[in-house]
């Protein structure tokens, strides 16, 4: 609109305040916050380069900026309680709103704006580790005994007296609670129960299907924490110099697959030779590139939390490959991978 967004939410507000102070009401906002999306419905963003602008501009520094005036804006013209749609939740084609992306992320310039407008520092601690409860005491199930019908006694014979057996009471186990430190609130606190406490734990969604038949003229490295490209959503793909490739990924018809990457850089220099792209690799070894980053976004950017989507129905059928590429000095820690 004419004179920014800015001007343009200071007319609405100066409307709707002049409206409040006539029923002497408080002025109050629901869903607040930018409001970054595609404008005619169904409001999905399918280009991916107007995604991918969309979705970095969320961690770009000056989002902090544009938030910062964005609440002073608020206040100066009288609003009251404003309530920030929403809180954590993951980016969407349709959906750019969540103040942080998921539970483990530090912070992000919406979060700290919102932070400083509180008069807070920013000091949200990601969970170490999800709360895994204890498991139940086994319940004793005790079997009732069943008396036997009594029988009539012969003709010309004394009748059988039968004994009613005397019944025993059930055996109820107590269930002692764990004592402190002992898988209880302190190991929520702690780095986790150990493995072989939890047994009963739910498995993980495989999200990657791997052909049984591929043949790899190479073995598999387990990523560790400090090289070019880390992170525990490429543990166990390939490294190569400052490249990781996926195992083969096939995709079945019929199903909606929504490719989605959530990564962070490390180690940035700011020397002007940065760059970050994504390929995705055909069974014949030939490249496209979804995603090419270069040194002034990633400068922008530095580490915070991005997270790149794409449409893979399109590569339906023969398997792929994934691969991600750093310049040298550049680190990539990729957190999450969908498909």
């Amino acid at each position: 609109p004419a004179g920014g967004a800015m001007t343009h939410l200071k007319n609405q507000l100066y409307a709707n305040k002049k409206i409040a102070d006539k029923y002497r009401l408080e002025m109050v906002a629901y869903e607040g916050g930018q409001h970054l999306i595609r404008y005619d419905p169904p409001h999905t963003v399918k280009d991916p380069k107007v995604l991918n602008l969309f979705m970095t501009a969320q961690k770009d520094p000056r989002m902090r900026q544009a938030y910062q005036r964005y609440l002073d804006t608020w206040a100066q013209s009288g609003g009251g309680v404003m309530m920030h749609f929403f809180g954590i939740g993951e980016p969407e084609p349709k959906s750019f709103f969540g103040m942080l992306d998921h539970l483990q992320q530090p912070s992000t310039p919406k979060y700290q704006a919102l932070m400083d407008y509180l008069g807070s520092n920013a000091t949200y601690v990601p969970p170490r580790k999800a709360y895994v409860p204890p498991p139940a005491a086994p319940v004793q199930r005790t079997t009732a005994t069943r008396t036997p019908p009594p029988v009539a006694p012969a003709r010309n014979q004394q009748p059988v007296v039968q004994q009613q057996p005397v019944r025993q009471q059930p055996v109820v186990k107590q269930h002692t609670p764990p004592p402190a430190g002992d898988y209880g609130w302190d190991a929520f606190l702690s780095d986790g129960i150990p493995a072989a406490a939890a047994p009963d734990a739910a498995p993980q969604h495989q999200q990657v299907q791997v052909q049984a038949n591929n043949t790899q003229q190479h073995t598999p490295q387990t990523v560790s924490s400090g090289g070019p490209i880390s992170g525990r959503a490429v543990n166990g793909w390939v490294m190569r110099g400052n490249t990781a490739t996926s195992p083969p990924i096939s995709l079945k018809r019929g199903v909606k697959h929504n490719f989605s990457v959530l990564w962070h850089f490390q180690n940035v220099r700011n020397t002007g030779q940065e760059q970050f792209r994504i390929y995705s690799i055909d069974q014949k070894g030939g490249r496209k590139v979804l995603l090419q980053q270069a040194a002034r976004d990633i400068n922008e950017v530095r580490d915070f939390e991005q997270i790149f989507e794409d449409n893979f129905n399109r590569y339906v059928g023969p398997p792929i490959r994934i691969m991600f590429e750093v310049s040298g000095g550049l680190e990539a820690v990729i957190n999450q991978i969908k498909y």
